[in-house]
């Protein structure tokens, strides 16, 4: 029995043991969260707030929806169906901001993300961020190695485009 540790979150990994471990689904599951989370930031991120006299909209920007910006209603009522508690959802989390160029999860997937009937892999999380980044000039996704197992790494980057570096800067910075 070998003890790897992502985070603080030790995880056991049983050589050609069927049953994943408690600590590994609740990992999927946060990692299906952060995703769910990455399409909000980027989602909201598609229609920039409008500026407010000399106030830069960066400084300005408070957390929540735009209330100009349009919801995907059946992609919002999952969320709150498929979460267990209020409690657990933020005014970031909580619905998903309808886009015409951004796709969502659930087109990609078939489900919303952290539905509890599908737990993306690694491949299937990692193609839907890089049809993310080619959709939005506000997402990049970087590979940054493999894994002991050989299987690649990514880092994704969602930013406004002000404060993305252009992609030569940020090549030769890696």
């Amino acid at each position: 029995m070998r003890h790897v540790f992502v985070g603080a979150l030790p995880l056991l990994r049983l050589r050609r043991h069927p049953i994943p471990t408690a600590a590994f689904m609740l990992l999927r599951y946060r990692l299906s969260r952060a995703l769910a989370r990455a399409f909000v930031l980027l989602a909201a991120a598609v229609q920039p707030l409008a500026a407010q006299g000399t106030v830069d909209p960066l400084a300005a920007a408070k957390p929540g929806r735009n209330p100009g910006q349009p919801v995907d209603r059946e992609y919002t009522k999952k969320i709150r169906e498929y979460t267990a508690e209020p409690f657990f959802n933020t005014v970031l989390t909580d619905y998903l901001p309808a886009s015409k160029t951004v796709p969502t999860p659930k087109a990609i997937l078939g489900d919303i993300a952290g539905a509890p009937t599908k737990l993306p892999n690694s491949t299937e999380v990692y193609a839907c961020m890089r049809l993310l980044a080619k959709s939005s000039p506000r997402v990049r996704v970087f590979s940054i190695g493999t894994t002991e197992e050989g299987r690649e790494m990514i880092a994704v980057a969602v930013a406004s485009c002000m404060l993305m570096v252009p992609a030569a800067d940020a090549a030769s910075s890696w």
